[in-house]
């Protein structure tokens, strides 16, 4: 997607063209717009840290609210607006949400399916990792790059489905950076410093070596972190759970890849069906070090 913006969206990095494009799929601006109207709402999350509401107004735009930011996506998902009017807090990671729930948003409002996960590559395999927020995912995908694996997009995946043609689903690349709640000391073991910085929201940014333009989806992993678990474990999921934890998993909760629920479970179904779907059972005690390696461990005898 070619995307013309101002800002810069550093979740959304390896997509995005900060020269004016001719012809842009998206145009991002910023600019103060009025309250409108309420519409209907169509999405709500209240995980603490990642608070949403999405709105459809009246026009069929979606007004998106979310940690203090405003955004607008008109009808067509060509523009998006973000409201210039917010706390100084909020600034500080408006390019983060704008490059990453913003333009999840503008994808699920033209009918495209978007995960909350990190897909990594190993080898020729891509596998998608899922999780709750804040219950893995991420520190998940990290120990598999630090084995040698690659980041092919974090956070928000763009689902490409199977055709008649591919007959596999993929995703082209996102952002190259993990955003995780440990510290720099932690992840220095791991990767090198010039690789690891710190946000304004004070989570260890891991950037990333870029990786395929696009990869297969192979593998659905969902990852459990279990402390009382002594091995690492991979346990198969049969597709109609698959779906349903899928679902769970939609980049925004409750906003579905275009108006109608139905479209939206055909969707996913397409995706569990092209891929083996699986839960990844790791044990969990609080040292990076274990974790790393049972990670390793696990993906050398999967792959």
């Amino acid at each position: 997607m070619n995307v013309e913006s101002a800002m810069e969206l550093p979740a959304f990095k390896r997509q995005h063209d900060r020269q004016h494009l001719v012809d842009p799929d998206l145009v991002i601006r910023r600019e103060r717009f009025e309250r409108t109207e309420p519409g209907e709402t169509v999405a709500v999350d209240r995980t603490p840290g990642r608070e949403l509401a999405v709105q459809r107004l009246g026009d069929g735009s979606l007004l998106v609210e979310a940690v203090g930011l405003r955004m607008l996506v008109d009808p067509a998902a060509s523009i998006l607006l973000v409201d210039e009017d917010v706390s100084a807090e909020t600034a500080q990671v408006v390019g983060w949400l704008v490059g990453g729930l913003g333009l999840a948003v503008v994808m699920l409002q033209r009918g495209k399916l978007v995960v909350h996960g990190s897909l990594v590559a190993v080898g020729r395999k891509g596998h998608l990792l899922m999780a709750p927020s804040g219950h893995g995912k991420s520190i998940t995908a990290a120990a598999v790059c630090a084995a040698g694996g690659s980041l092919v997009a974090e956070d928000t995946v763009r689902v490409a489905l199977p055709t008649d043609r591919t007959g596999s689903a993929s995703a082209p690349a996102g952002s190259s950076v993990i955003r995780l709640r440990r510290t720099i000391v932690e992840m220095s073991h791991f990767f090198s410093v010039d690789r690891l910085s710190t946000s304004s929201d004070q989570r260890v940014l891991v950037n990333l070596p870029a990786g395929p333009a696009t990869s297969v989806i192979d593998t659905l992993d969902f990852v459990v972190l279990d402390p009382a678990a002594a091995v690492p474990s991979v346990i198969a999921l049969d597709p109609a759970s698959a779906t349903v934890a899928c679902m769970r998993h939609l980049r925004v909760p409750g906003l579905v890849p275009g108006p109608d629920i139905n479209r939206a479970f055909d969707s996913v179904g397409a995706l569990v069906a092209s891929t083996v779907p699986r839960i990844l059972r790791l044990p969990w005690t609080g040292s990076m070090y274990r974790f790393f390696d049972d990670v390793a461990e696990l993906l050398a005898e999967s792959s």
